[in-house]
């Protein structure tokens, strides 16, 4: 197993492009998204899935990188969650090589 930073990023569908595009671009090319999540996000504003037009609605974004990138990962991940909102956890995980 190979320890690694678990990133679960969530927030608004459409700001799904611009965060794959930054994992791309960092060498981060294996996530997983969940769509139609629906909570209470760090705002305060519920998150539901009886909207009509698809605008309102949130995914969850879960990757990992190795611990040293973290730092980049996060900077880069940082504006769009600064100008969209939304919600990232970091967490310690291992990954089972195979």
């Amino acid at each position: 197993m190979k320890p690694v930073k678990r990133i679960e990023i969530i927030g608004h569908a459409q700001d799904l492009s611009a965060i794959t595009g930054i994992l791309d671009q960092l060498g981060l090319t294996t996530y997983a998204i969940i769509r139609d999540v629906v909570g209470r996000d760090d705002r305060g504003h519920r998150l539901t899935d009886d909207e009509l037009t698809g605008v309102m609605k949130h995914s969850c974004l879960v990757t990992c990188c190795d611990p040293e990138q973290l730092a980049t990962v996060t900077d880069a991940i940082r504006p769009v969650l600064i100008r969209r909102g939304g919600t990232c956890l970091v967490s310690d995980a291992h990954w089972l090589l195979h």
